[in-house]
């Protein structure tokens, strides 16, 4: 069975045509639940028959570039909806193996089924999770699906942002992306768009940073400096808002700058997948499939999976592709703030400061 949880992102329905294509070219049969958790849990029943399809090679003929989520997807956790529910739906529907791409909620959806095996052995088949979001949160790995295509709208954003911001002569922008608590995309927007500076939750906002900032700015304007943009991921910090941000640059600025905010908002969702996120959607579904095959070879239907290794995450870490049980991500995942605890892109940050001229003594990694 093949199905979404979490946000929609650019990809997922490539990596939807590469994962189907790849298991009926090996004989499965595949089925799409649609909307999540909620499709599946209605599944149980003949009133859910409107929730699983059988996908043909033609199902999935013009999926490759679209954006969103053909399938559907929502945030819906199984705990929400009935677990019971859930394992009367795959053992009526002869369910042998779940296929998620999705978000943060899917990693932590499958959690729910792996941690349910004892009492329920419906969910003792194998299950893997592609990555597939544009906040690039999900533990296991370094990239998900999507997140290119989110950053490639920043980028493109932020660049028409930019020419305002000269033409406009001294002016400072705001900018708010998304992310949740993860500073992914402002860190890298910041760094392709030659930002002055990200705000993430990683690395927190004072009042001293702010008071740095404005330094910071005033100097650069000083100097000949036509525009200035800070990069704001979205709760990166509760006190210090988009909002307050741009109140305290606008009155403080007064005589060297004006200031403006932006909040970029579902622009970063939409959109078809870029090539990047294509190919990789691809090749992690690819992954997924051989990896599935590889856990089922000699074994029937029947074959009751309960260790775990049989339900992983499929991603990348150092360039490779890799699979990852799930219970094995939990001891780094920062579950309150929905991030890994380790995350690569953060030794971004100070290639940002140093590009944008800061006066700072930090080692550069």
């Amino acid at each position: 069975a093949l199905m979404h949880t979490g946000a929609p992102a650019a990809g997922m329905n490539s990596a939807v045509r590469a994962m189907v294509r790849l298991c009926l070219d090996n004989g499965h049969t595949v089925l799409a639940i649609k909307n999540g958790f909620e499709g599946l849990a209605r599944a149980c029943s003949s009133a859910g028959d409107g929730d699983v399809e059988e996908l043909t090679w033609m199902s999935v003929n013009q999926f490759a570039s679209l954006g969103g989520a053909c399938l559907g997807t929502n945030r819906t956790q199984p705990s929400e909806v009935g677990i019971a529910d859930i394992a009367g739906a795959i053992e009526r529907r002869s369910i042998t193996a779940i296929y998620m791409i999705g978000g943060f909620e899917a990693y932590t959806g499958l959690l729910e089924l792996v941690r349910a095996r004892p009492e329920h052995a419906a969910f003792r088949i194998p299950m893997v999770c592609l990555p597939a979001t544009v906040s690039n949160n999900v533990p296991g790995s370094e990239y998900s699906i999507g997140c290119d295509t989110a950053l490639n709208a920043i980028v493109e954003a932020c660049d028409r942002i930019k020419q305002s911001a000269s033409a406009s002569r001294k002016r400072v922008f705001v900018v708010e992306t998304m992310g949740g608590y993860c500073g992914y995309l402002a860190t890298y927007g910041a760094l392709a768009s030659g930002a002055e500076k990200a705000y993430t939750f990683e690395h927190g906002t004072t009042l001293r940073d702010i008071q740095d900032d404005l330094s910071h700015l005033r100097r650069r304007f000083d100097e000949g400096s036509e525009c200035g943009m800070l990069l704001r991921c979205e709760r990166s910090c509760e006190a210090y808002t988009s909002n307050i941000l741009h109140t305290i640059f606008e009155k403080e600025g007064q005589g060297v700058f004006t200031c403006r905010k932006a909040v970029l908002g579902h622009i970063q969702q939409g959109g078809n997948p870029s090539p990047m996120d294509r190919i990789e959607a691809m090749k992690l579904a690819s992954y997924g499939c051989r990896f599935l095959e590889q856990l089922t070879r000699g074994r029937d239907c029947s074959f009751s999976y309960a260790e775990k290794g049989s339900a992983v995450m499929v991603g990348k870490r150092d360039g490779k592709m890799c699979v990852t049980p799930l219970l094995d991500l939990v001891s780094d995942t920062d579950f309150r703030h929905r991030i890994a605890k380790n995350q690569l892109w953060q030794s971004a940050t100070a290639v940002v400061r140093r590009l944008a001229k800061y006066d700072y003594s930090e080692p550069f990694e």
